[in-house]
C-alpha cells in the first residue's frame, strides 16, 4: 500500500509556495523574516534614491544659476508647485498600478523586460540635460513611485503569487476530499 504522493496526488500539505525574488516563500505567513527582509529592500534602495535626487538636483541647480534673480523666485515657485503636483502623480500612479497582481508565471518576463529598459536608460543619458528644467517634478514624481512601491502592504508580486498558491491549494484540498469520498453504493438503495 503507498502513500498519497506514490500514485500521483498531493495532500494539501504538499503544495509549496512560489519563491519570490528577495523575498523568496516569507511571504506566505509574513512573519519576523518576511519583515526582515522588506526592511533589508527598502534600506537598499534608499541609497539609490538619494543618488538619483542628488544628481537631478544638481543638474536642476545649474539650470537655475542661469536665470537672473527676479525670475528665480517666480521658477523656485512654479517648480515647488509642480514637484508637489508630481509626488503626488507618481503616488497615485504606483498605487493603482500595484493593485493589479503579477502571476508567478509572469516575473521571469518581467525581470527580462526590466533589464532591457536598464540598458535603454543607461544609453539615453545624454537625455537627462535636456530634462533639467524639470528636474524637481521628476525627482518629486519617482520618489512619489517609489515611496508608494515601498510602504505598499502587499506587493503585486506577492498579491498574484498568493492568488497562485490560493487557487493550488484549494484544487489539491478538493481532489483530496474527492479521494476520500466513500464509493456510491453499487446496487442503489435497498428496500425494507
Amino acid at each position: 500500500m503507498g502513500s498519497d504522493s506514490d500514485d500521483g496526488t498531493h495532500t494539501a500539505g504538499t503544495v509549496e509556495p512560489f519563491a519570490l525574488p528577495i523575498l523568496g516563500t516569507t511571504w506566505v505567513d509574513r512573519g519576523s523574516r518576511y519583515w526582515t527582509r522588506r526592511s533589508w529592500l527598502f534600506l537598499r534602495s534608499v541609497p539609490f534614491v538619494a543618488l538619483g535626487s542628488f544628481g537631478l538636483g544638481a543638474f536642476y541647480a545649474a539650470f537655475v544659476s542661469f536665470i537672473p534673480q527676479p525670475a528665480r523666485t517666480v521658477v523656485h515657485i512654479v517648480e515647488g508647485a509642480a514637484a508637489v503636483a508630481a509626488l503626488g502623480v507618481g503616488w497615485v500612479r504606483e498605487r493603482r498600478v500595484r493593485d493589479v497582481p503579477v502571476m508567478p508565471e509572469e516575473i521571469p518576463g518581467q525581470l527580462r523586460r526590466s533589464r532591457a529598459n536598464a540598458e535603454r536608460g543607461r544609453n539615453m543619458g545624454a537625455l537627462v540635460m535636456v530634462f533639467a528644467p524639470v528636474a524637481p517634478g521628476l525627482i518629486a514624481y519617482l520618489l512619489g513611485v517609489w515611496l508608494a512601491s515601498v510602504f505598499v502592504r502587499v506587493t503585486r508580486r506577492e498579491l498574484g503569487a498568493r492568488l497562485d498558491y490560493d487557487r493550488r491549494l484549494a484544487a489539491a484540498t478538493a481532489a483530496q476530499v474527492s479521494l476520500a469520498k466513500p464509493p456510491a453504493p453499487r446496487n442503489g438503495p435497498t428496500r425494507r
